[in-house]
């Protein structure tokens, strides 16, 4: 088969636990790991990720904890979207007939963390694919049903914390402009503040508002500016955000329709070419090789490589037990 083009996105994959909001590491062996590896083998049937329709269901497939090119570790694996396409019409060579068909697909994303500084990269591999929401929604429906699994099994004292997860993909300037320039007005910009993996926006801003939710005791907040004028800067601060905070813009079109803008839109989608026959580990080592040029993949705070580095002994016992190494 000759390399296809795929769909790629860069988002900030933010998952902190309990009230205290602790990074993603300091609970990556009794609680991301089995709970997404146990996900991904189907173990148990109440860890599949379904939606409130009948036809689809999301499941994990082929978890991995892996080295990339740098030697660093990355969480690696296939996000499936199981679903039935409905026919209820067809054309042929007598014209429009009506039909009731249905067929099986499957289409599914690649995804990679690095566990640095917890950016992802997710690889669409055809139209309808799963996206970033998606992967969000399932990752933490995932891991809640793991955490209630296991928290019968412990005394009130040891039971695991509730996971928060968010998944902000990364925006762009020019993104922003082109979605908001042909606006007739922006009646309101939102940022939704939330905990994060020791991540430190480019915004001073933000991190002021963060520091006065954390001395109040507080997760989550929003920050609103009414009917901005000046429409570089509200780019400026989304891009500054670096998917530290969910943004939304209200704007009314040249044509008095109002519309809300998401971080969707604020995103820049890259091309990454793929050859389907090749082997998964094949077709997660080019994906990581792109992403590694990608300064918006790699950028990391002092905070993020301490943490990283106070937990890579342990990464090391998991990669070792996973690939058999160890007994």
């Amino acid at each position: 088969m000759m390399e296809e083009k795929k769909v790629a996105v860069i988002a900030n994959f933010n998952c902190t636990f309990g009230d205290e909001a602790s990074p993603m590491l300091s609970h990556f062996d009794d609680i991301i790991w089995p709970a997404l590896k146990k996900s991904s083998e189907n173990d148990d049937e109440t860890l599949l990720s379904k939606n409130n329709g009948k036809k689809t269901k999301y499941f994990l497939e082929n978890i991995e904890l892996v080295k990339n090119e740098k030697d660093d570790f990355v969480l690696r694996g296939i996000l499936v979207k199981s679903t039935k396409l409905e026919v209820k019409s067809k054309y042929t060579d007598t014209g429009l007939v009506q039909s009731d068909e249905e067929y099986p697909s499957a289409p599914y994303s690649i995804f990679l963390i690095s566990l640095i500084n917890h950016r992802m990269i997710l690889v669409k591999n055809q139209k309808g694919s799963p996206t970033v929401s998606n992967f969000a929604q399932t990752i933490e429906k995932s891991l809640k049903r793991y955490i209630k699994y296991e928290n019968k099994k412990k005394d009130k004292e040891n039971k695991l914390p509730t996971p928060t997860v968010n998944v902000v993909p990364i925006p762009y300037k020019n993104k922003v402009v082109e979605e908001i320039k042909n606006a007739n007005k922006v009646m309101q910009v939102t940022f939704r503040v939330y905990p994060t993996n020791k991540d430190i926006s480019l915004s001073p801003a933000l991190e002021t508002f963060r520091a006065a939710l954390e001395n109040a005791g507080s997760n989550t907040g929003n920050i609103n500016m009414n009917s901005p004028k000046k429409l570089d800067s509200v780019a400026d601060y989304v891009v500054e955000s670096r998917g530290t905070a969910e943004t939304t813009i209200k704007i009314e079109d040249k044509y008095g329709n109002r519309k809300k803008l998401t971080d969707k839109d604020f995103t820049e989608e890259f091309y990454i070419k793929i050859d389907d026959a090749q082997s998964p580990n094949y077709v997660g080592e080019r994906i990581s090789l792109y992403a590694n040029n990608k300064t918006e993949f790699n950028e990391a705070s002092e905070s993020h490589i301490e943490e990283y580095t106070s937990k890579k002994t342990l990464l090391e016992k998991i990669f070792k037990l996973n690939k058999g190494d160890e007994k």
